[in-house]
């Protein structure tokens, strides 16, 4: 991933900032459930999650419609997180080229 204009250390800050530490201690990119977080954390971690999140909608572990909640969530995350995914690397890189005279900059 290309940054530009950020100096090494702001590239380290802004990376470090974006970081989740698991449960377990693991460490994954971005914010629990996002997309970033599901393509860089265990599948172990992310069941635990959804765990906490089915919980939070009021089913109850054990229960056939928790275990179908997890399922649910994990299965609608990962396809959520494999579209972005493609979405971004079908795209490419885009690029823009500047010419400068004098004090006016042009950019394309």
């Amino acid at each position: 991933m290309i940054l530009p204009r950020l100096t090494g250390a702001s590239a380290c800050m802004l990376m470090l900032a974006s970081c989740t530490t698991n449960p377990d201690g693991s460490v994954s990119l971005g914010k629990p459930g996002s997309s970033d977080w599901i393509l860089t954390t265990s599948d172990e971690q992310i069941v635990l999650h959804f765990r906490g999140v089915c919980s939070s909608y009021g089913f109850e572990e054990g229960r056939p419609e928790f275990n179908q909640c997890v399922a649910t969530e994990v299965r609608q995350a990962k396809q959520i997180a494999s579209s972005e995914l493609s979405a971004s690397l079908a795209s490419g890189p885009t690029y823009t080229t500047c010419h400068s005279s004098g004090s006016q900059t042009n950019c394309t």
